[in-house]
């Protein structure tokens, strides 16, 4: 049986590697992150005309909800479930409790295509 072995010291310059890491974050990537995020949280968003699910602002700032009642439905009232059986208030907090490891994988995909655009 034949081993390998290998003593190397590596050495990082940790200040780079964060500028390396903030080039790739940019607002198109930020804003492709918070339209994942959108998307992913969807099926936990109360539902009734479809306006509190369509009428939003997606941007490098974040996810901007932008009917007047979202922050009612947000905070818990009452709301139908016929279009989306798992609306709930909090659904941001919710949906992630179930599906932060596969929103996790697709941020990673997401950034790993960026990186290869950024550095072949």
């Amino acid at each position: 049986m034949s081993v390998f072995r290998l003593n190397a010291e590596v050495e990082i310059n940790a200040e780079r590697l964060i500028e390396g890491l903030d080039s790739l974050v940019d607002d198109d990537v930020k804003t492709r992150i918070h339209a994942l995020y959108a998307e992913t949280v969807d099926p936990w968003t109360p539902f009734l005309t479809g306006a509190l699910h369509s009428d939003i602002t997606v941007n490098a700032e974040g996810v901007t909800y932008n009917v007047p009642y979202a922050a009612e439905k947000y905070y818990g009232t009452v709301f139908h479930k016929e279009e989306h059986p798992l609306a709930t208030d909090h659904w941001d907090k919710v949906a992630m409790e179930t599906e932060m490891e596969a929103f996790v994988e697709k941020v990673k995909e997401i950034l790993t295509m960026r990186a290869k655009q950024a550095h072949g």
